[in-house]
């Protein structure tokens, strides 16, 4: 038996069951006509029609008020036992009682749907307080997408489905196990309009008929499917208006989820860091001191007296380039390790971009003979505030790399400009440029231009530069050139440097 047929069958029993109460308070009453005025009599006839009213409905208390009325008639007005009416106003008392009943029938029927809607609200205000409880302890989307199932069947009575959803869009992965159909064009366009839909030709048990996004403060986070139970087939405004509360919490609850992931993955992501610098730096120092004697003991070979063969001259200036490389190497781990510790303290102070630029390029010496070096500065630059000694780390590093990744005789130009708000050092090699794919990631840790390659290198000098020129405000990124080869460009931030006073003669 269908539920509509149920209710129409319960419905007919409450009218009987009225018919039958009425009979019996009219035998009651019956030995009261003599005693009694009519006017009495009709005021307890209109009390229980009110009480019908409010224990059986309004239905109940419709059929009450016409059931008193006719026996009210046929007991108790004169002729008695008659439907005659011998005294013409009594025709007025029944259309005033007739429609006192059935106006406070509907009256106490609507003060007690009123009062059974608040009941339920409050109810189902309380299930959203401890259902939020339990969505706030839950560790995966698993387990809110079980509780969400579990908690819309037994409030509303309808099953529930949660879609994860990503950048708008309708992953085939999906939580729980629906027991229904899915339409994704209803699904997809509840995700990009942000709104509940519901197609009416698919409330039917087996697909699901309404879709709401579930939307937080940030972004969504999916959709809530729902469809029609076996036992309840009906999706009434009420119970979507119930089901999309329930959605804001449940979407607080996925981007709480969200969040723990991010910052679970971001303290890992730390931890990792710290851990691969403290072994950089503890690797380093093992190694700093032998280097030291290895490049000391070179050193001496290659001017003992009296003067080695020139086999073992040559074996002593291998050991001394080879030795001097390696401690480069480990310099620059040493102070990747100290950048990443978080130790970079900035002397600042007000300096000429030229003179840094003449420093790095003197500090390369013999680096750069084999490669043209164009150097353009525009006139009059301005100055700019920064770490000199740490900027010239900058530039050598960048002058080496292009001259690493160039061949033997390709020029190199390093220019520097300003816009009115940033001093730019660009330096363009005519090298291989670099891949595409890891345009992104070259100021990474050991991360290498090539895929492959024979030059030596840990991948840490871009690294160093990057973590200066941020802790300067600045910006670096790196392009590749139209032609051929790569461009490095170092974006500083200008201020305003103090005035110089002119000097008077």
């Amino acid at each position: 038996m269908s539920k509509h047929a149920s209710m129409h069958l319960r419905q007919w029993h409450q009218s009987l069951l009225t018919v039958l109460l009425t009979s019996t308070l009219a035998f009651l009453l019956m030995p009261l006509a003599e005693r009694w005025e009519l006017a009495n009599i009709v005021m307890l006839f209109l009390l229980f029609v009110l009480m019908v009213a409010i224990k059986l409905g309004q239905t109940s208390g419709v059929v009450a008020a016409i059931c008193s009325v006719f026996l009210f008639d046929y007991l108790f007005v004169p002729p008695r036992f008659s439907l005659d009416v011998a005294n013409p106003e009594h025709l007025v008392t029944f259309a005033v009682m007739l429609i006192t009943a059935v106006v406070s029938a509907q009256m106490a029927a609507r003060l007690k749907k009123n009062a059974e809607d608040a009941q339920m609200r409050e109810a189902r205000t309380h299930s959203l307080y401890e259902v939020a409880r339990a969505l706030a302890g839950t560790q995966s989307i698993e387990d809110a997408a079980n509780i969400t199932e579990a908690f819309l069947l037994a409030q509303v009575g309808l099953k529930a489905y949660a879609i994860v959803t990503d950048a708008d869009v309708v992953k085939t992965q999906m939580v729980g196990a629906a027991q229904f159909h899915v339409e994704t064009h209803l699904a997809s366009l509840a995700v990009s309009s942000k709104k509940t839909v519901r197609s009416s030709a698919l409330n039917t048990t087996g697909w699901g008929c309404v879709y709401i996004p579930l939307l937080s403060a940030e972004h969504g986070h999916g959709i809530l499917v729902l469809a029609a139970h076996e036992d309840t087939t009906e999706i009434t405004p009420e119970k979507v208006a119930f089901c999309e509360a329930y959605a804001s919490l449940l979407a607080i609850a996925l981007e709480r989820l969200h969040f723990v992931d991010v910052a679970y993955a971001h303290e890992l992501s730390v931890t990792s860091e710290r851990l691969r610098s403290s072994i950089l730096s503890a690797l380093s120092h093992d190694l700093r001191t032998p280097l030291t004697v290895l490049v000391g003991l070179a050193d001496s070979l290659a001017t003992h007296e009296p003067p080695l063969p020139p086999d073992a001259v040559a074996t002593s200036v291998t050991i001394q380039d080879q030795a001097r490389r390696l401690s480069s190497l480990v310099s620059n781990l040493l102070e990747m390790a100290r950048l990443n510790a978080g130790n970079v303290q900035l002397r600042l102070d007000w300096h000429d971009i030229t003179d840094v630029v003449s420093a790095s390029i003197e500090h390369l010496g013999d680096a750069l003979k084999a490669h043209p070096l164009s150097v353009q500065i525009s006139p009059h630059v301005s100055l700019v505030q920064i770490d000199a000694t740490l900027m010239e780390r900058v530039v050598t590093n960048l002058l080496e790399n292009a001259a690493k990744y160039s061949p033997k005789g390709a020029p190199i130009m390093l220019q520097v400009s300003e816009t009115p708000d940033e001093l730019q050092l660009v330096v363009r090699d005519e090298g291989t440029g670099i891949d595409p794919q890891k345009l992104d990631t070259m100021f990474d840790m050991f991360e290498r231009g090539t895929k492959e390659s024979t030059i030596q290198g840990f991948g840490l000098g871009l690294s160093i530069c990057k973590v200066i020129v941020q802790a300067h405000g600045g910006h670096i990124k790196a392009v590749n050139r139209a032609s051929c080869g790569a461009e490095l460009w170092v974006c500083l931030p200008k201020g305003t440097p103090p005035s110089v006073p002119e000097e008077t003669v």
